[in-house]
């Protein structure tokens, strides 16, 4: 066997993937024609031969990028096919589909066809057996390249770069904060010749979770996936295949897990592509992104008193000197609620309450204490409170016993309803124009500082109380009326968590909680009324009634028929009842 001219042959060696003249399950694809041809020729051979053909495209890809359209696979197989003896050509003819959107647009499709001859079978005495020309190897391939805008030398060199790349929201992303995303732009260009399956890349830092975004290209928009390479998290934006000109990526996360071990979350970003870039031109491939790790907490500082008005009263039985709690006055209790709004720890804060303690002119009224304080402490949340100067329960009072509080309390609220119940004519107009309202704070009034440190607070609450009684006698020896004693607390954050981190401020809150006190207030003993006047008002209410019954008789609304009569009138006609009715007119 003697061929006399190429066995394989591919047409149209140089493809355009933008002509796509074939269909393939009603899709326009590109397509090329697979032709081999087989002659036959000798001396005292047999007419005809038998030759088993392997025809295989792609060979040197896994993920195969054209198929033979009789089979939709990228190898066809033809066994014992007849070549006949003589110069014509015995020609095997396919038809090969390239795959839309395949990736590897810069390696040509490698076609190769294997052959060799079937056992012989039919030789006359005399003739030869048929055998494969030594100079034709039974192995043979073809290229089918894709056109590239590429140049003369067809090979394309790009020229990536990331252009730009920011953050939003610029100044940073702040610890704990659940409500905000971190929004990353990056601009990519190539300024060179097309970059095939190229990609924008992104490895994400930790702290940080990815929650999607896209690619806006000259072709459209294009999600970013989130991959897993080799055990590490990637996001990926293609590019194009191939990628020229610029395009924009954006990208949101999710900070939901950040704990700001490190003040700066660095995001790397890199373009690349399968065809190799020069190596002068690769530096700017890549781009780093700091975006600032802060921490940032707002406070609020709010106040109650409890109760906010109290009754001081002129007791008869008050000892002296006063030996107890119980016998100084009502007691007074201020809460003072710290929250934390967040998003950040605060590991922390002071709270500085200015407490009006005793008045000014104290050294002339003897204790002259206001509101005698008898404890301070953080009842909600971690941290403990000091009291500078005298500290608490200066007097060293004897704090009340059970049975002790409950009298007090029950007599308390004996006087609160008395005074309820006290008429509105019991004090006059005069009376209280001259009771105006008297405010005592630290402007007029010698006050105790009480510093309480607030340790580790979360968002949520934290709870100081400051407890104290009202000292009756010195509102009473000084003549006050309605009093407004008001305490001040000022709040200071002096640390966020973590500490290693930069706070764009420590904030600060003030409240005044006012308790007002009142005077008990003594009922005007109402005069009596005269004897005489209520029994004239008795007699004249007797007369008038007698007189209204005389003038009801009179008109007859006592007058009543009897039964009898109401029947006699039911039975009488109807025209003598109107005849007798006109006779009495």
């Amino acid at each position: 066997m003697a061929p006399d001219r190429p066995v394989l042959t591919v047409d149209p060696e140089l493809i355009n993937l933008e002509s796509k003249a074939c269909a393939k399950d009603g899709v326009n694809v590109t397509c090329f024609d697979v032709s081999v041809c087989f002659t036959y020729d000798g001396v005292n051979v047999p007419n005809q031969i038998n030759v088993d053909v392997e025809i295989a495209l792609d060979v040197q890809q896994n993920v195969k990028r054209a198929v033979f359209q009789s089979s939709n696979t990228a190898m066809e197989r033809f066994v014992g096919y007849m070549v006949n003896k003589g110069t014509s050509c015995s020609l095997i003819q396919e038809k090969a589909f390239i795959q839309n959107d395949i990736q590897d647009k810069l390696n040509p499709i490698v076609v190769r066809v294997k052959y060799s001859l079937t056992a012989p079978t039919g030789v006359q005495v005399g003739q030869l057996t048929p055998v494969l020309s030594d100079n034709k190897p039974t192995l043979e391939t073809k290229q089918v390249s894709i056109l590239k805008d590429c140049g003369p030398d067809d090979k394309c060199v790009p020229d990536l770069k990331i252009a730009s790349a920011s953050a939003t929201p610029e100044v940073g992303v702040y610890v704990g904060d659940v409500n905000t995303e971190l929004v990353l732009t990056a601009v990519v260009e190539n300024v060179g010749e097309g970059a095939y399956v190229s990609t924008l890349s992104l490895s994400p830092p930790a702290g940080v979770d990815y929650i999607g975004g896209d690619i806006t290209l000259s072709r459209g928009t294009v999600n970013c996936d989130l991959l897993d390479v080799d055990g590490s998290k990637v996001v990926q934006c293609p590019l194009g295949n191939p990628f020229q000109g610029r395009a924009t990526a954006m990208l949101r996360f999710s900070t939901l897990s950040l704990v700001g071990a490190d003040d700066s979350l660095s995001f790397l970003f890199y373009a690349n592509s399968t065809n190799e870039e020069d190596s002068a031109t690769q530096a700017d491939n890549t781009m780093e992104l700091a975006v600032p790790v802060k921490v940032k907490a707002a406070v609020a500082l709010l106040g109650a008193s409890i109760p906010e008005q109290v009754v001081f009263t002129a007791r008869t039985d008050r000892p002296s000197p006063i030996t107890k709690q119980v016998d100084v006055g009502p007691e007074v209790t201020h809460n003072y609620e710290i929250r934390n709004n967040g998003p950040s720890n605060i590991g922390s804060a002071k709270l500085t309450i200015m407490w009006p303690s005793r008045q000014k002119d104290s050294d002339i009224l003897d204790n002259a204490y206001i509101l005698y304080l008898l404890d301070a402490s953080v009842t909600q949340g971690q941290g403990q409170c000091v009291v500078k100067g005298s500290g608490v329960n200066p007097g060293g009072l004897e704090a009340p016993s059970t049975s002790e509080s409950t009298t007090s309390a029950s007599r308390r609220r004996r006087q609160a309803e008395a005074d309820d119940n006290i008429e509105d004519g019991s004090v006059t107009d005069a009376e209280k124009q001259v009771a105006q309202a008297t405010t005592l704070d630290c402007t007029n009034t010698d006050c105790v500082e009480i510093e309480c440190t607030i340790e580790r607070l979360n968002p949520g609450s934290a709870v100081v109380q400051v407890r104290a009684r009202l000292w009756e006698k010195t509102l009473l020896d000084a003549g006050y009326q309605e009093t407004r004693i008001e305490t001040t607390a000022e709040l200071e954050v002096v640390q966020l968590l973590p500490a290693s981190l930069t706070a764009d401020s420590l904030p600060t809150a003030t409240h005044k909680v006012t308790t007002t006190a009142n005077p008990e207030t003594v009922s005007v003993t109402s005069s009596s009324i005269p004897i005489w006047i209520i029994a004239a008002a008795a007699a004249g209410g007797l007369l008038l009634l007698i007189l209204i019954i005389l003038i009801m008789f009179k008109c007859g609304f006592f007058k009543r028929k009897k039964p009898t009569e109401y029947q006699a009138v039911k039975q009488e006609p109807a025209a003598k009842r109107h005849s007798k009715d006109f006779e009495d007119a």
